[in-house]
């Protein structure tokens, strides 16, 4: 789950959210103070959705697999999607568009990604096969 963590010992779930090293929030919600588990994280997830909301989403919200906005070093437009680059032992450099995305559910996401050389495709077709990799990757989730 995004920003909400789950503290055994202390029997609590703590939302905590920070933005570029500046703590935003950072508060508990305990099984004691709701009555039951159950009820602490749905608190949880309620406040941090708030939160998320009041701090211009530039941080993630619940059910979302994506950040809301695009960064400033973005260059491609799209968000998961961007140029690499490998140099092989020969020191020739051969550039592709890469899709990157979670699959998965909570601490078991596993990275993924697909690469779409430019020299097989052209830049304009790897691109969109990039961009399309990534919406059908994050749809299969």
């Amino acid at each position: 789950m995004h920003y909400i963590t789950f503290n055994k010992k202390s029997k609590c779930y703590t939302v905590r959210m920070q933005l570029k090293y500046i703590l935003l929030v950072n508060r508990n919600f305990t099984y004691a103070g709701y009555g039951s588990s159950r009820k602490a994280l749905v608190a949880a997830k309620a406040y941090r959705d708030k939160m998320a909301v009041e701090h211009d989403k530039k941080i993630m919200i619940a059910g979302k697999r994506s950040p809301k906005t695009i960064s400033d070093n973005n260059i491609s437009g799209v968000i998961g999607v961007h140029m690499t680059s490998t140099t092989r032992k020969n020191g020739e450099t051969y550039y592709s568009w890469e899709a990157s995305w979670r699959s998965g559910e909570g601490a078991k996401r596993k990275p993924k990604r697909r690469r779409f050389a430019i020299l097989e495709y052209g830049n304009d077709k790897a691109f969109s096969l990039a961009v399309s990799a990534r919406k059908e990757g994050i749809a299969q989730d």
